[in-house]
């Protein structure tokens, strides 16, 4: 997995954000990790995104988006 970025959620909590493969298919993995004694560990809790649904990914986050700022 290549890491594309991350997004912080607390001092010891984190979403990242990686590409990578799993048997032979490209995914998009987002998934949360913990820190414990120093070290940063993925949970069960995330998701797999198929790269041709990142259009459509986008487009639902565009909308999330203007939601909460057109407030």
């Amino acid at each position: 997995m290549n890491v594309m970025g991350e997004i912080i959620r607390s001092s010891s909590e984190k979403v990242l954000i990686q590409s990578g493969n799993y048997k032979g298919r490209g995914l998009i993995d987002l998934r949360i990790y913990f820190q414990s004694n120093g070290a940063w560990h993925p949970t069960r809790k995330g998701i797999a995104i198929k790269p041709n649904d990142i259009p459509e990914l986008l487009s639902i986050l565009e909308v999330a988006k203007d939601k909460f700022t057109s407030k």
